[in-house]
């Protein structure tokens, strides 16, 4: 049987957009158990499982670390590769990490050095003009200034950050790369983030890079994913624990899943609650 978990529904069923919609079809008029049931590709430290018919078991995972009372990702972009880390924050949506050049902004504090934009052949600033018929790449709240597209974030408990907007290749993945890369590329996506050039507050001292938002909106990095065929379905998930104890070098703390269900870290069967907000960020009772 297909199970599937639906963000986005036909105008006809507008009364549960974003809620758990539930369809079951014959598992034989979508799958070939012969073949596509026994593909499977595992790495030491994220792991990609590639099957076709809709099972959600199409997907890939990747290790969560412990952070200073958050839990952060470990992240590859550019070409070549370079080492991000960054809080998977599911209250916000944008991506943002400091480059070369941001002045004070805890590189000694963090697991990694700046990230290097000159020495990624595949980076790109989005630019922009300021007037009204001029070509502009910015996307989302950023502003024209210089020719770049800037952004800045404000969060509740007080720390900031200020970036330009940029593009380049990014795939999540194990803290060594040897580990990290898929061969095939499945998982690499062309991502816009931010570029910081400032930072404010916890983000100095916290022990991950950045940031990755993980709300429900079109700039994160699932719904990228699924817009560029990465992952068959819009959707990702969080299995976290707490360790008593971080370091730079990573205490695992959990798994990030991307496009359908791991359930080999389950110990007891799943509870879900119903999403009830239509956009943003997601909300439950409980």
């Amino acid at each position: 049987w297909e199970y599937v978990v639906a963000n986005n529904v036909p105008p006809s069923h507008e009364r549960i957009r974003g809620e758990l919609l539930a369809r079951f079809i014959p598992l034989s008029n979508s799958i070939d158990a012969s073949t596509n049931l026994q593909r499977r590709r595992s790495l030491q430290e994220s792991v990609t499982i590639k099957r076709k018919g809709g099972l959600f078991n199409s997907y890939q995972t990747s290790p969560l670390h412990q952070g200073y009372g958050t839990h952060y990702a470990t992240i590859w972009v550019g070409t070549p590769p370079q080492r991000k880390s960054v809080i998977i924050d599911t209250g916000s949506h944008f991506t943002a990490f400091p480059c070369k050049g941001c002045l004070g902004c805890g590189e000694e504090h963090h697991t990694d050095k700046y990230f290097d934009q000159d020495a990624s052949s595949t980076f790109r600033p989005l630019t922009c003009k300021k007037t009204r018929n001029g070509p502009k790449e910015c996307q989302g709240s950023s502003d024209c200034v210089g020719g770049k597209c800037i952004l800045s974030q404000t969060y509740t408990e007080g720390s900031s950050w200020e970036a330009f907007q940029a593009v380049d290749k990014l795939f999540v993945g194990g803290k060594q790369l040897t580990n990290a890369i898929d061969p095939s590329g499945s998982y690499v996506a062309d991502f816009v983030f931010g570029c910081q050039t400032k930072e404010t507050g916890l983000f100095v001292t916290q022990l991950a890079d950045g940031i990755m938002g993980m709300s429900a909106h079109p700039a994160t990095l699932p719904q990228v994913l699924y817009e560029q065929g990465k992952i068959e379905h819009n959707m990702f998930s969080l299995c976290v624990r707490r360790e008593l104890h971080v370091s730079k070098q990573g205490v695992e703390a959990g798994r990030l899943t991307f496009g359908g269900i791991d359930m080999r870290s389950d110990t007891s069967p799943m509870v879900y609650a119903r999403n009830v907000a239509k956009s943003g960020w997601v909300t439950c009772f409980v």
